[in-house]
């Protein structure tokens, strides 16, 4: 009875742990610089930045992040997976 309890608590824990971290990333934002390198930047979520990182659209120079396009242009259409 003893280890059931345990196992129980230490799983309640791990669970915790686990949506307090998705929680956290989910709110955390980063700021990326535009792309004519200036000073203003852009607070972007973590999705935007996985979704813009993996496509091309985010890099980093000089240990900061930057676009790699303009993001006021209008889009069009869906961004072609690079892979």
């Amino acid at each position: 009875m003893h280890n059931k309890t345990l196992q129980r608590l230490l799983t309640a824990a791990a669970l915790l742990a686990a949506a307090t971290l998705l929680a956290l990333g989910a709110l955390r934002t980063r700021a990326v610089h535009d792309r004519g390198g200036g000073a203003a930047t852009t607070a972007i979520g973590e999705k935007q930045l996985i979704a813009d990182s993996t496509f091309g659209g985010v890099e980093r120079k000089d240990g900061k992040l930057a676009f790699t396009y303009d993001r006021s242009a209008p889009q069009k259409g869906k961004k072609d997976c690079p892979t």
